[in-house]
């Protein structure tokens, strides 16, 4: 008997008869018990005795095993049913990996892991040694409440796994509030009434046992359906409820969808580092001393990604543009094009130029929100070009962050060396002139030109100095037409995704509406590309529903307007200032005249009452003004632009428009 155990090395499907593999035959046999009604029991090595860092290691980042699958069996024999033990694994993860907002129990955050409260109460030193401790069974004996936190930090960083389109201030620092929480898991195949949760009990035991320094509490209960638990209780019994608990999460709802992407970011970051080897992509994010974790983008960055490298190789012309609309991430697309830039081209080492018309806003979004928060740029030497007067790597790769309007002053600087009170930069002048080689340079903000006609001048000196290197030259901008315009970008480089994108990829989330969805992707931006980008994230085990997650949550917009009279659009036509096939432009609207800021000025350096005179054209901003406000005089008692008409049948006073 023995020996044939050994000889056994072949498997084969008990139905087809055809060559199986061990995690197939698994699933065959669980497809067959459940045709028969037959629970499946201890599938995948587990046991009473698993440990929760044993089943994360070993089966949740296993691609082979739905989170369906998981929660398909008992345990061991005698157990209540199936789902029940996994449930309360899988809940603790979804703690662990940062599920709750304001709530981080990892190396470094403001929570810890305890032993159930109604115990001992000890508190883990660290998430790994608690997942080592606990085991998966759940036992109903040794109390209430099934996963327990307590704070030991002050302040706290609100995490907000959900929100993919931020890009600044998503984590925001707020005060410490709840100093334990205390959760139940419950696995019911219907939803049952508030007694059946414990919640009473568990609100009971907190408040006998907990110190005034472990207060104030929250109670927290894990469902199977958070929608069939609100429907099965009437208004004044869910009141009753939260006034015990006031947080649910559901299986399907919330936690399922989140250890769907952790998943699907785990395979991502194993197949691309780490040669498939999923427990270090796990440990390399979340249990070393600093972890980061991997830059993970959503559906459309992706897409945009690849389209945009795939188009480096192919293209002649080295001009592209990234229009995305605000909260679209372009931050993150930028990214993701610097990591897939150096994998294709082995670059070892690299020189990124990162120019801003508007430094203010993107400095911490490149430094501190990319840079420095995603283990992808570890080896990224951060400069920016204001702080020093010499480059000076200790890394790789590094990206030199420059305003445009800095580009300027050290171009004039370095021909006239007339300002000796700022910083000689002669590495910009290095960079910008073709000696010093650049990889890659992208132009942020693209559409507020900062310093306009010399930034595009500027611009278009670097553009032609490295040409004969074929250097990309990408600017990102959620306002992209001028941008398009000015430089004559060819339509295959160009890359947009707004906010109908969004309306139409949120039905990937309907079953019945996702050919719809997946054919607009297709239109947009091409069969070959959507299909290649959606096959490999679902390889990674992403369904299409997590796919939509982040556009279901993206904030809906409401424009309100009042269309322009047709006498306000003739005056402005009559100006030169609006075309019906591009709209005003304000650059003209506004122009003024070619004088400085001291001409403007008094001799007690304030600004004199005809500083208005500045404008190139009066009659325009009087126009401007006229449909803004009442009809009246400027303080130089000049009158104001006429006033407009009211239209007939109209409610709306031209003076408010």
């Amino acid at each position: 008997m023995g020996e044939s155990r050994q000889e056994c090395t072949d498997l084969y499907d008990p139905c087809t008869k055809e060559p199986i593999t061990l995690e197939a035959l698994e699933k065959r046999v669980r497809e067959l018990k459940k045709r028969k009604d037959i629970v499946p029991v201890g599938l995948y090595g587990l046991t009473n005795n698993t440990t929760n860092y044993e089943f994360l290691t070993s089966v949740f980042i296993n691609p082979d095993i739905s989170l369906e699958n998981m929660v398909s069996f008992k345990l061991s024999e005698g157990r209540a049913k199936a789902g029940t033990d996994i449930y309360e694994v899988l809940s603790r993860l979804f703690v662990f990996f940062g599920g709750i907002d304001g709530v981080n129990p990892r190396e470094g955050g403001n929570y810890k892991f305890m032993e159930r409260f109604e115990g001992s109460g000890k508190v883990y030193d660290s998430s790994e040694e608690a997942l080592k401790t606990m085991k998966c069974i759940a036992s109903k004996g040794s109390g209430v409440s099934d996963i327990t936190l307590i704070n030991t930090r002050e302040d706290k960083k609100e995490i907000k796994p959900d929100s993919p389109y931020c890009e600044v201030d998503c984590d925001s620092t707020i005060s410490s509030s709840i100093k334990t929480y205390l959760m139940s898991v419950k696995w019911y195949a219907d939803e049952k009434n508030a007694e059946h949760y414990d919640l009473e009990k568990l609100f009971a035991i907190a408040n006998k046992k907990t110190t005034a320094e472990q207060r104030p509490l929250e109670i927290i209960v894990f469902l199977k359906s958070k929608r069939d638990f609100e429907i099965a209780h009437n208004r004044a019994y869910r009141q009753y409820t939260r006034d015990l608990a006031k947080t649910f999460f559901g299986w399907n709802e919330n936690v399922k969808p989140f250890l769907e992407e952790i998943r699907r970011n785990i395979f991502e970051l194993g197949n691309i580092k780490y040669d498939k080897d999923y427990k270090k992509a796990l440990v390399s994010q979340y249990f070393l001393p600093n972890a980061k974790p991997a830059l993970s983008l959503q559906l459309h960055q992706d897409i945009i990604v690849t389209g945009l490298c795939d188009s480096l190789e192919k293209n002649e012309n080295n001009l592209y543009l990234v229009g995305v609309l605000p909260r679209g991430g372009k931050t993150y697309i930028a990214g993701g094009i610097i990591r897939e830039y150096i994998q294709r081209n082995d670059v070892k080492n690299i020189n990124i130029f990162w120019l801003t018309a508007s430094p203010n806003e993107t400095l911490t979004q490149v430094r501190d929100d990319l840079i420095n928060k995603f283990q992808d740029f570890n080896d990224f030497e951060f400069i920016h070009a204001r702080d020093v007067s010499d480059i000076k790597k200790e890394k790789k790769h590094t990206i030199i962050f420059c305003s445009s309007q800095l580009l300027i002053a050290s171009k004039k600087q370095t021909m006239t060396m007339a300002r000796q009170d700022v910083k000689k930069r002669e590495f910009l002048h290095d960079l910008i002139s073709g000696k010093d080689k650049l990889g890659l340079v992208f132009f942020d903000e693209a559409h507020k030109t900062g310093v306009g006609d010399q930034t595009k001048q500027e611009l278009s000196e670097i553009i032609k100095t490295y040409e004969r290197y074929n250097l990309p030259f990408i600017f990102l901008t959620a306002t992209y037409y001028n941008v398009l315009y000015d430089y004559a970008i060819p339509k295959e480089n160009v890359f947009i995704w707004d906010y109908t994108d969004v309306l139409k990829t949120r039905a990937l989330a309907t079953e019945s509406e996702q050919e719809d969805a997946i054919n607009n992707l297709q239109l947009r931006f091409g069969k070959d590309l959507v299909d290649n980008i959606l096959s490999k994230r679902m390889k990674n085990n992403e369904t299409y529903e997590v796919m939509a997650k982040a556009y279901v949550g993206f904030p809906d917009l409401y424009f309100i307007s009042a269309d322009f009279q047709p006498e306000a659009l003739e005056r402005f036509t009559e100006q030169n200032t609006y075309r019906p096939d591009a709209g005003f432009s304000l650059g003209t609207i506004f122009a003024i005249k070619n004088i400085t800021i001291e001409s403007i000025k008094t001799d007690e350096n304030k600004i004199r009452k005809d500083a208005y005179k500045i404008f190139d054209n009066l009659a325009n901003p009087r126009n401007i003004i006229s449909l803004i406000t009442k009809d009246g005089k400027f303080e130089t008692d000049e009158d104001g632009g006429a006033p407009f008409k009211k239209e007939e049948r109209s409610s709306i006073e031209p003076s408010i428009l």
